[in-house]
């Protein structure tokens, strides 16, 4: 598996662009192709809370930002513009405190990516969902998982 290339690059700098939180909070895209959703969030002053550890709301924002990468490997980022995509609806479970960088990853077979995009291909609503593994980068503990719902479709004329 390589690291992270110029798609990462180009769907990091979109996502900074389009939710500077992401930018704030030092995530960094590892991996947004085949079907494999790979993002990063560092233990900095500014990330932890009040136990010193990363704040719940940033465990909770990588995870959710793992439906961002499957739409936009999916679709172009030129494409983006031209679409409705949010989540939907998000259930996570904190495990234990996340006291270091974190990894968040989530997977999407071949046929699931197809099938969204045909839907929204044909003017339709893509909808999907998403398990998402939150560990700690320097032992692979599981800090927290996700389950998500997303939807993605042509923007509609105002």
């Amino acid at each position: 598996m390589s690291g992270p290339g110029a798609v990462e690059a180009e769907i990091q700098a979109l996502l900074y662009e389009v939710c500077p939180l992401y930018q704030h909070i030092g995530m960094s895209v590892e991996h947004a192709r085949d079907g494999l959703y790979r993002c990063r969030v560092p233990l900095t002053p500014a990330n932890i809370n009040h136990l010193g550890t990363v704040h719940a709301a940033l465990q909770w924002a990588l995870g959710e930002v793992s439906g961002g990468l499957a739409i936009l490997s999916i679709f172009p980022p030129a494409r983006f513009a031209r679409l409705y995509a949010a989540v939907t609806w998000v259930e996570c479970e904190f495990l234990k405190p996340a006291r270091g960088a974190l990894i968040a990853e989530a997977r999407m077979s071949t046929a699931e990516h197809e099938r969204v995009r045909a839907a929204v291909d044909a003017g339709e609503e893509g909808r999907f969902g998403l398990d998402i593994a939150v560990s700690l980068e320097a032992s692979g503990d599981s800090v927290a998982n996700l389950k998500a719902k997303y939807i993605v479709r042509p923007r509609r004329a105002a």
